[in-house]
């Protein structure tokens, strides 16, 4: 499947010294929430906080969108909270995607 095929590459990349980076996790957080796979979404960004790498307004903005695409309204407020008190504020789409959630 396409994201055993992204972590393969992954492997890769951290075998030859490339480490992962905001970017890095953003791309593997959006392909989870695209196959409809928010609990391996969010177990990546608490792996990517457990391994000192600190998530950016991208990488929570995703995976708020992909919280409330999978109905997952409290869990999206709550990452929305947290991601203020890190000193970062939603975009304009996540906004928009946390209104859509509480209608």
């Amino acid at each position: 499947d396409k994201m055993q095929d992204a972590y393969d590459h992954l492997e890769l990349m951290q075998r030859e010294g490339v480490a992962p980076n905001q970017v890095t996790f953003t791309i593997l957080i959006d392909g989870h929430i695209r196959f409809g796979e928010t609990d391996n979404a969010i177990g990546l960004f608490n792996k990517m906080n457990a391994s000192g790498c600190a998530p950016d307004r991208i990488v929570y903005n995703t995976l708020i969108k992909g919280l409330c695409k999978g109905g997952r309204l409290v869990d999206a407020l709550s990452l929305s909270h947290t991601m203020h008190k890190r000193g970062f504020s939603p975009c304009k789409a996540s906004y928009e995607n946390l209104l859509s959630c509480l209608c």
